[in-house]
């Protein structure tokens, strides 16, 4: 089975391409040809590079652009990337909606019938990358009403969590399946027993949310500290807090670390007393939080180590924590509830069963069997 693959995100960019590598490494039978359109070439995939995209261009241009491609009007700059696509050798395409991609998955689907056209979402367009965005946020509607036509149109769809694929099915999408990352059983080289020692160290990598939420997480880790006379830091890998202003009584906690390999990441969290991950609280994020999964989980599982949760109730970052049982959530903002949270992941241990169950549970073989079925081999 030839595939021609697209994404409008470099391989190696960000969490969705940590889950497509790993998808794409592990599926003996397939010929996967990786298409791509980024700032520039990626090491290794230069190949598979088809130039920039128009979404990261002037001002005006891009705006003009993404709303002609949003409503479903003429685009050229996606029609020209469809007709590339085209003359691709392939027996089926596997297009991942982010940004361009969604408008093209849709295109495809019009101009040929005889390749299947799948269609991967790991985040909602509207709810999360229209939401996120301060250039495309009044795009929210409009980007709705694509995606669902889209998921109409496409031959077989996977997405990111339950909660994504409940929501859809709520607007009418049908024959969804889900499909997180994949870990080998042997990548879950677990720290055995996690004790507490003499300060509180906590790790975070990747993306953060929402500056104010990890502040308020912060200053509970201050005054929780305070009281058990500890010193504590947070070190975040591969997040730099650009122009943003850091409180004076948090800048000394605060380290900043680049970005590392994810074997060599997971080595230096392994050193901390526990590993953090945030969804923003914001109302205009539910969406988001709702349906997309913080890729972060799957490096944190391969830890060992507690995860504290700070985020709403209702989103899949808690029902994570909740079904798996690798750490707690702090949702409310009350401090004493923030506290309970602390004792937990700081002083109960969390047997290496658990780690193991849910890695079975979200990051397992079923994924690997969604994209077999998908393209029939």
């Amino acid at each position: 089975m030839k595939i021609c693959l697209f994404t409008a995100h470099s391989p190696i960019g960000g969490g969705g391409a940590v889950i497509l590598r790993s998808l794409v490494k592990h599926l003996p039978g397939s010929n996967i040809t990786w298409k791509y359109i980024s700032n520039q070439p990626t090491a290794g995939y230069e190949a598979g590079y088809m130039g920039t995209g128009f979404m990261d261009e002037g001002f005006i241009s891009a705006i003009t652009s993404t709303y002609k491609m949003l409503a479903d009007q003429s685009c050229p700059q996606v029609d020209q990337l469809v007709k590339r696509l085209l003359t691709e050798d392939c027996d089926a395409y596997w297009i991942v909606s982010h940004n361009e991609g969604l408008r093209t998955a849709l295109e495809l689907t019009r101009v040929q019938k005889k390749r299947p056209v799948h269609l991967t979402i790991h985040d909602d367009w509207s709810g999360a990358l229209a939401q996120r965005s301060l250039r495309y946020r009044f795009f929210s509607a409009i980007a709705a009403k694509l995606t669902l036509k889209t998921l109409k149109s496409v031959n077989s769809c996977d997405v990111i969590s339950r909660g994504m694929k409940a929501y859809y099915e709520s607007l009418g999408g049908k024959n969804l399946k889900v499909c997180h990352r994949y870990l080998p059983l042997d990548t879950l080289g677990l720290k055995k027993n996690h004790q507490q020692t003499h300060e509180i160290k906590i790790g975070h990598i990747g993306s953060i949310y929402d500056q104010r939420d990890m502040f308020k997480f912060l200053f509970l880790i201050r005054a929780y500290a305070k009281i058990k006379d500890l010193p504590f830091s947070l070190h975040l890998w591969g997040f730099q807090m650009k122009g943003l202003k850091i409180p004076s009584a948090l800048k000394a906690h605060i380290h900043f670390h680049q970005d590392l390999p994810e074997e060599a990441a997971i080595q230096e969290l392994k050193k901390c007393s526990f590993v953090y991950a945030m969804y923003p609280m914001s109302k205009g994020m539910r969406t988001f939080t709702q349906t997309s999964l913080p890729t972060k989980l799957s490096t944190y599982v391969q830890t060992g180590l507690p995860i504290f949760g700070h985020g709403p109730s209702a989103s899949t970052l808690s029902e994570f924590l909740r079904s798996t049982g690798t750490g707690s959530l702090w949702s409310c903002g009350h401090q004493s509830e923030g506290f309970k949270v602390l004792k937990e992941v700081l002083e109960v241990p969390i047997g290496e069963e658990r780690f193991r169950a849910a890695r079975n549970q979200y990051f397992g073989e079923e994924n690997l069997h969604v994209l077999k079925n998908a393209f029939l081999f």
